[in-house]
């Protein structure tokens, strides 16, 4: 039987705010019938989307129409309507499908012809976003928005778009303005706790978590992340408790069982392992939640000394999550090439100055898993330095550099005046991050390594440290850890070993070029000479020593990472040997890290 129902099709888009008007006051007419409104509304919905009061209307004439689901259909008609051109539903399938360009291409002359087509804005943005341009994307946004105040979907984006490139302060301000518009909506209060914890606003996201996970018990992913929360303030119990909670609510969710895992301070029983093999068994689980699973497992395998079984699941783990995030070798290896040559070129040796007004950085880098949380902590315990944590901001400005192609030699190329703005974009950014006004602040993300001679040519001032750790165990380290986004060399032990050997390549050029530029921390030796290594590092920096640097665990200041409850007790050498139960297994490391 065909479906009676009206389709969101009709009218041509009105273009002008008289021709909205005029549609209007059709669909709103007593005369004008049900079935003809319902194309009107929508027409009007497709350049002035998210208009609430259009979508009662629409909603209305649904119900008017027999259609139970009504306010289903009105938002499935609304968001039909978005793409009622042929360009539009073109571009969205360019997206939807990861090819931007395309989407671009179609909608560059659609807006040369409808510059104020908000739909047309809000794909474009998402084109932007695609290929890493929030600032553009959120230009776009903000025109979609002044075109149409109550667009949700792109106030949404524009949202996304200030996350990504880490203006949370902006896009606090913009999730607030969601949230009064619609305080019943769990998804914005959600973003709004999520971008309170990345400001590192501890207090303020744990009472917004809790709010949630009161208002909404049964929502595994509130739960989760409030024990991200709890965690990183130091409530380890507190966390686990939450953790447990979220894999009865989600027994196949890999983020709490994970989650779970990963936490130092508990073990996961044999019942425990059991659930997480039982989940795997699902059908319909995709990749991320199915490695995160088979990650868990592992965790829990390995600490039961069941090894064999841990490294089959850490080997499953991996596997997929390379499907999702393929290192590009080659490309790492050009990168390298290119900084060798910039360092070698360099006339004089970058001499390290004297600490500068404002705040100098200290670039804690090297490998992930390499010690440099603990160096980083010891680094915080003196009272001239403070913690920030890993900063995406460095990364943001050697981005830009690289569009013009020939990245890192085109730092050569950067006059003085524009090295300083850098600085300054780079301290104005990394600010919210800071607490107090300390002479340093530590910044430990560990692929600044591939950025060395932009760092010593924006902030001369800056000191430079390199965590190291045993290569092996720092390997498998990696191997056993299911990262975020950004560490795709770390899921193959052939790719780590690479990498690893790229790093040091990178590292070695600049030891020989610029000696004593960089200060080395050798993670096995501040394990067994905890003071003299501290004392080394503080001598580096040029402060003077406080036994304070050896008492970390005691602080109660946040930590926000994956060694989160490891800086909480005493220097111990937990850790140190971890990949010897494995030796097995890990000649393809060995044989890369030799190369």
């Amino acid at each position: 039987m065909t479906d009676p129902r009206p389709r969101p099709a009709g009218p041509e888009r009105p273009r002008t705010d008289a021709e909205v008007d005029a549609a209007l006051a059709e669909a709103t007419h007593p005369d004008t019938p049900a079935r003809r409104a319902v194309p009107l509304l929508c027409a009007v919905l497709g350049v002035r989307p998210g208009r609430a009061d259009v979508m009662r209307l629409l909603e209305g004439h649904l119900q008017a129409l027999g259609d139970r689901d009504s306010a289903v259909r009105a938002a499935d008609f609304a968001g039909r309507a978005e793409l009622d051109h042929p360009v539009l539903r073109q571009a969205s399938v360019a997206i939807d499908a990861g090819r931007p360009d395309a989407a671009t291409a179609e909608l560059r002359p659609f807006l040369t012809e409808r510059p104020d087509d908000p739909v047309a804005l809000r794909l474009l943005a998402q084109a932007a976003s695609l290929v890493g341009e929030q600032a553009e994307a959120a230009r776009f946004l903000r025109r979609a928005l002044e075109i149409a105040p109550d667009y949700r979907k792109a106030h949404r984006l524009l949202v996304d778009a200030l996350v990504a490139s880490a203006a949370h302060a902006a896009a606090l301000d913009e999730l607030e303005r969601l949230v009064a518009a619609e305080p019943g909506s769990l998804e914005y209060r959600a973003v709004r706790a999520s971008v309170l914890k990345r400001m590192r606003r501890t207090d303020e996201a744990l009472a917004a978590y809790e709010a949630l996970v009161a208002e909404a018990p049964e929502r595994a992913e509130y739960r989760v992340e409030l024990g991200n929360v709890r965690r990183n303030a130091g409530q380890g119990e507190a966390a686990i408790a939450d953790y447990r909670r979220a894999t009865e609510l989600e027994p196949t969710s890999g983020r709490a069982w994970l989650s779970l895992a990963d936490m130092k301070t508990a073990r996961l029983d044999e019942g425990e392992i059991a659930r997480i093999e039982n989940a795997l068994l699902a059908d319909d689980l995709g990749p991320e939640p199915r490695s995160a699973l088979h990650f868990a497992a592992g965790r829990g395998l390995e600490q039961a000394g069941r090894h064999r079984d841990a490294f089959a699941h850490y080997a499953a783990g991996n596997a997929l999550v390379r499907l999702l995030e393929p290192y590009d070798a080659a490309g790492t290896a050009e990168h390298v090439r290119r900084t060798v040559a910039l360092v070698e070129a360099a006339a004089t040796p970058p001499a390290m100055q004297a600490p500068r007004d404002g705040g100098t950085p200290i670039f804690v880098l090297g490998l992930p898993r390499s010690g440099s949380t603990l160096v980083e902590q010891v680094l915080a315990g003196h009272p001239e330095i403070e913690a920030t944590e890993e900063l995406p901001y460095l990364r943001q400005i050697a981005s830009d550099l690289a569009r013009p192609g020939g990245y890192p030699g085109s730092v050569a190329k950067v006059g003085a005046g524009d090295l300083d703005r850098l600085r300054t974009r780079y301290l104005h950014a990394a600010a919210p991050h800071r607490a107090g006004n300390t002479r340093f602040f530590v910044d430990k993300a560990p692929a600044n390594w591939q950025h060395i001679p932009l760092i010593a040519a924006v902030f001369p001032d800056a000191r430079i440290v390199d965590a190291r750790r045993d290569p092996v165990d720092c390997g498998f380290s990696n191997y056993a850890q299911r990262f975020g986004r950004g560490h795709s060399f770390a899921y193959s032990l052939e790719d780590i070993g690479s990498h690893h050997r790229q790093y040091l390549r990178a590292m070695e050029a600049v030891d020989r070029a610029w000696p004593g530029r960089v200060h080395r921390v050798q993670h096995e030796a501040l394990v067994d000479d905890p003071e003299r290594e501290a004392r080394r590092l503080l001598d580096y920096v040029g402060v003077a020593w406080d036994p304070a640097c050896l008492a970390f665990h005691e602080r109660d200041a946040p930590v926000f990472s994956a060694s989160s409850e490891q800086v909480r007790r005493p220097i111990n050498r937990e850790g140190i040997g971890r990949a010897a139960p494995f030796a097995a297994w890990l000649g393809p490391l060995r044989r890369a890290l030799a190369g």
